[in-house]
Formats: structure tokens, C-alpha cells, sequence
């Protein structure tokens, strides 16, 4: 039987996690036509967009790799929070297709660090539930995603262009703070 100290860093770990990708994707829905909108040509729009996974696909191996050899997860997991949380902020405070770019890239940065979230939640259960805690992380993935896209345009519509990506830091600020409560596995 789990004892309510489990629960308890599985129930931190959910929310942190969806908060993260929540602060990554909440301005998703609006990013080509924001773009477009500040001045930004489609191949910009493609820069912007593509700047992300690019980013992710450098950043991954090596922070993980880094992450094994030191042994810690958690402080990974507050910088790609904390990434998340300076991405929407910069895009919401600086309007500019520079600033969306440089600011979409540090999303991608963010999104690298998630490597470590999945290794530290999966050392909350025992080895042979590691498929259960994949499962369940990847569920939290989503459920941020999802419930951030739904909101993204919606919001703009009502709050004007910049109230996505300001909520996406807000949100950031909640999820950097709870993962300082993270703890990590011995």
C-alpha cells in the first residue's frame, strides 16, 4: 500500500508537470498568426515554429546524459520550468517576431529538460512498475498540452494577444515555485 508521502510527491510531480507544459503550450493555437501579425513572413513563421523542436532535438541527449552524471533530476526540472516560465514572458512583454523567435526557442530549451521529469517520476514507484509511471507522465504531458491549446486562442480573443503568453508565465511562476518541492529520489 502507497503511503501518503508517495501520494504526496506523485500528486507535486502531476502538477508540476502539467503546469510546465501548460506554460509551454498555452500559446500555441496563436503562434503563426501572431507572428504574422507583428510584421513576420511565413518562412519566418516557419523559423519560429520549426525553432522549437530543433532546439529540443540538440538539447535532449546532452542534458540528460548531464542529468545521469551528476544524479540529480530536480534542479532540471526547475530550470526547464523556469525556461518555460522566460519564454512566455519574453514573448508577452516584447512583442516582436525576434522576440517570439528567441522566446520559442527557450520553449524548445524547456522542453528538453523533460527527460528528467520522466526519470525522477518513474523512481517514485518500484522498477516493475516503470511502464505504469511512463504511462502516467505522458498522461500528465497531455493533459497540460491539451487543456492550454483548448484555452490558447480563446483567451487571446477576449484579453488581446499578449494574455496567452502572459498567463503561460504566470502559470510558469506557480509551477517554478511547486517544483522547488520536488523531491528528489535517493
Amino acid at each position: 500500500m502507497k503511503s501518503n508521502v508517495e501520494r504526496k510527491h506523485r500528486l507535486l510531480f502531476s502538477v508540476v508537470a502539467i503546469l510546465y507544459w501548460y506554460a509551454i503550450y498555452i500559446y500555441v493555437p496563436i503562434l503563426p498568426t501572431y507572428v504574422t501579425h507583428l510584421g513576420g513572413t511565413l518562412k519566418m513563421v516557419g523559423l519560429v515554429v520549426g525553432s522549437y523542436g530543433l532546439i529540443q532535438m540538440l538539447l535532449r541527449i546532452p542534458l540528460g546524459i548531464w542529468s545521469d552524471r551528476i544524479g540529480k533530476r530536480k534542479v532540471f526540472i526547475t530550470i526547464g520550468v523556469l525556461l518555460a516560465l522566460g519564454s512566455s514572458l519574453l514573448m508577452g512583454l516584447f512583442p516582436s517576431v525576434l522576440a517570439v523567435l528567441v522566446g520559442r526557442s527557450l520553449a524548445g530549451a524547456a522542453a528538453a529538460t523533460w527527460v528528467s521529469f520522466t526519470v525522477l517520476f518513474s523512481s517514485y514507484f518500484p522498477s516493475q512498475e516503470a511502464p505504469r509511471a511512463m504511462g502516467l507522465a505522458v498522461f500528465y504531458s497531455i493533459v497540460g498540452q491539451m487543456i492550454a491549446t483548448s484555452m490558447g486562442g480563446y483567451i487571446a480573443e477576449i484579453y488581446g494577444w499578449q494574455a496567452p503568453f502572459l498567463l503561460g508565465a504566470l502559470v510558469g511562476l506557480v509551477g517554478v515555485l511547486l517544483s522547488l518541492r520536488i523531491k528528489e529520489s535517493e
